[in-house]
């Protein structure tokens, strides 16, 4: 096994370019080592550290199907249900998506095209034929955004969501309501059993900041803050509750690699990592692809080292001026990292796999 004091140091040397980073890694469900550095772009007084809260990116993806695929073992259902039945009744939904199962939405090879999305906007998605073909993979947010309506109508209140969009009067509540059902099985199923404290859609996890989320009256995303209270850079305009699923969640590196720590570590129940890692593609036969390529698992990606051996896991989330990553190596070992500058030439999981291959 790499010494993981050394990994700690490789990677921290890879990420020294950037303007702030902090970095996290558990070994079981125990933090080992954490670091940062740098500054979180807040103020020239505040320090980039593994306590630092922060959009996790499309890291949020795989927080995401974590609780997809948790509700679905909830019911009885496997990734291979088909999502039709578990959509709003009233929408009118194309018989091409009505089929496609939540194992092509989370692997992003279902056809569906575009970005982060709000409820209204996937209601027009789904009454359209895919706009790709089905069974090839592409790189959507919307599949995830789609995965947020989805998860509040799988959930237990699913059945009174379907009676409020039987009424015309009662439907335009829905797009806030999903959200909030969303981000309340998230945060009781997934990141409240993962021992998160500091997990929220949008910049805090105070209830008046969420309601006012979710209610459309806060329509500023912050990345950064801080124990001091202090907010940085604008991430995204719109509005955190009603478009996230994709993106969204911020939390700091140390927080995020503990959500990482019990969900390979098989601590949430029903338990859905092995499924999360081990459902490749629907209908896929081509073997995996090789160093540094990932391939496509259910919210992760799977890797291996440059000989062909090793199975790593790991997602990795980017905007315009940040960059997220994790990945888990055998053991039951996870490392996570956040930096707040554009992403160099190396991708994020490299990083991380070169620093454990180096160490």
């Amino acid at each position: 096994m790499a010494n993981l004091h050394t990994v700690e140091v490789k990677l921290d040397g890879k990420l020294s370019y950037t303007e702030g980073h902090s970095i996290a890694i558990h070994q079981g469900l125990d933090l080992e080592y954490s670091t940062g550095g740098g500054l979180a772009r807040v103020n020239p007084n505040v320090k980039m550290g593994s306590g630092t809260r922060m959009d996790v990116l499309s890291m949020s993806k795989t927080i995401t199907a974590a609780g997809i695929v948790r509700q679905l073992l909830a019911n009885g259902c496997t990734p291979a249900e088909k999502i039709g039945g578990h959509l709003p009744s009233y929408w009118t939904v194309h018989p091409k998506v009505a089929k496609l199962t939540f194992a092509q939405v989370l692997t992003h090879s279902g056809g569906l095209r575009g970005d982060q999305a709000n409820f209204d906007q996937l209601q027009a998605l789904c009454a359209a034929p895919p706009g790709g073909p089905v069974g090839v993979g592409s790189y959507q947010n919307i599949n995830y955004s789609l995965l947020r309506v989805l998860l509040a109508y799988l959930g237990p209140t699913g059945q009174a969501l379907q009676v409020l969009g039987q009424t015309a009067f009662t439907r335009p509540l829905l797009s806030a309501m999903t959200a909030n059902t969303y981000v309340t099985n998230i945060q009781t199923n997934i990141l409240g059993p993962s021992g998160v404290t500091d997990g929220s859609v949008g910049p805090t996890d105070s209830l008046v900041d969420q309601a006012k989320w979710a209610a459309q009256i806060n329509q500023q995303a912050e990345r950064f803050n801080d124990n001091h209270g202090h907010l940085g850079d604008q991430h995204n305009p719109t509005n955190a509750y009603l478009t996230c699923g994709a993106d969204r969640w911020n939390m700091s590196a140390r927080e995020y690699g503990r959500f990482v720590a019990h969900l390979i570590n098989n601590k949430l129940h029903p338990n859905p990592w092995p499924i999360m890692r081990d459902t490749r593609t629907p209908g896929i036969a081509s073997a995996p692809p090789g160093y540094p390529t990932g391939d496509a698992r259910l919210g992760v990606w799977r890797f291996q080292a440059p000989d062909g051996t090793g199975n790593y896991y790991g997602h990795n989330g980017g905007w315009s001026d940040a960059f997220t990553g994790w990945m888990a190596f055998p053991g039951g070992i996870n490392v996570t990292f956040f930096a707040n500058s554009k992403l160099g030439a190396t991708e994020q999981e490299r990083m991380i796999l070169d620093s454990w291959l180096e160490s």
